[in-house]
């Protein structure tokens, strides 16, 4: 789940005291047919994550479900990186960048929307943490030097409207404010902070290494807070066992393997896709598994976020001869 934030992270300008990313890979038609499954498959892998944490944290404290998925991740990380032949060596000028990046990139991003799934609609609860590339290019214009331009306006304005209708509804659907909502915005900006600060930085160490330091440190202190209720877990039903593994072994270390894999083969804008596709499986597929709410208030939203996450990507640029 982690990895959204870096294709949402592409429609930001690289600035040239960034490391730029590998042009894409030659590839002839059977390589592009198994570059697309995958690209399908990592859609599909985060989109369905949103209803199987719903199943999770039915039964399990918020805290137990992402200490347990999140270590797991880690762990994973940890020897996938050592499989590629990557060393877990870090400089030590990398650790206080790493920690800020990893504490909002990965522990808050991971315990706030666990908490909003449990007070919204998973579905609803995707549509608004996908608002993140919105606000990392709110929070780029001061880090990253990003332009203000007529597109990124009309993305706010849009991103603005479609939390409104879907705040509006929970109000009047609940009576109440919709906390859920607000929560679910403060996980989005809690990983858009965190996108713009790994961009803002420098690495000269490879992405893998970073990204299973980030999760190290992102799972440290929800591990140390869940300690209580780890203690008294209870057993819990195959569907919640398997919505935990989902979400720490497929989700997050899949997502990380297979979108990196991409980013090299397919042009960055392509790979960012996912960013636009991986709500509308989170909402049909909450919709589906959970039966929630499919209506009108949410295809608007819909329709509007997705509008704003698409001023936010780079315009092709047309090539010189």
């Amino acid at each position: 789940m982690r990895l959204f934030g870096i294709a949402a992270g592409a429609g930001l300008r690289k600035l040239p005291r960034m490391t730029t990313a590998s042009p894409p890979v030659e590839e002839n038609a059977a390589s592009r047919s198994f570059s697309l499954m995958i690209f399908v498959l990592l859609i599909l892998v985060w989109g369905l994550l949103w209803p199987f944490m719903k199943i999770a944290v039915a039964e399990m404290s918020v805290l137990s479900f992402r200490a347990i998925s999140s270590v797991l991740a880690a762990i994973t990380m940890l020897i996938v990186t050592r499989i590629a032949g990557h060393s877990l060596r870090v400089p030590r000028d990398h650790w206080v960048p790493l920690i800020i990046a990893g504490l909002f990139n990965v522990g808050a991003w991971l315990y706030l929307s666990a908490v909003g799934v449990t007070m919204i609609e998973a579905g609803r609860a995707s549509l608004i943490a996908y608002t993140m590339p919105v606000w990392a290019f709110l929070m780029g214009i001061p880090l990253l030097g990003e332009k203000i331009t007529r597109w990124r306006v009309l993305g706010l304005v849009l991103a603005m409207a479609g939390l409104a209708v879907l705040m509006g509804d929970e109000a009047k659907r609940l009576g109440e404010a919709p906390f859920g909502a607000l929560v679910m915005v403060a996980a989005s900006l809690c990983f858009a902070f965190g996108t713009v600060w790994q961009k803002y930085n420098t690495w000269r160490v490879p992405h893998l290494t970073v990204m299973s330091w980030q999760m190290v440190v992102g799972a440290a202190p929800i591990t140390v807070l869940a300690i209580p209720d780890l203690l008294v877990l209870q057993p819990v039903s195959w569907q919640a066992t398997a919505a935990t593994l989902y979400a720490g072994l497929i989700a997050q270390v899949f997502g990380v393997a297979a979108y990196l894999w991409l980013v090299k083969r397919l042009p960055v804008k392509t790979a960012s896709l996912s960013v636009m596709l991986v709500p509308l499986v989170g909402l049909g597929s909450s919709a589906i598994l959970l039966g929630e709410s499919l209506g009108l208030p949410e295809l608007l939203a819909t329709g509007l976020i997705l509008g704003a996450i698409a001023t936010v990507f780079p315009k092709d640029t047309p090539r010189t001869r």
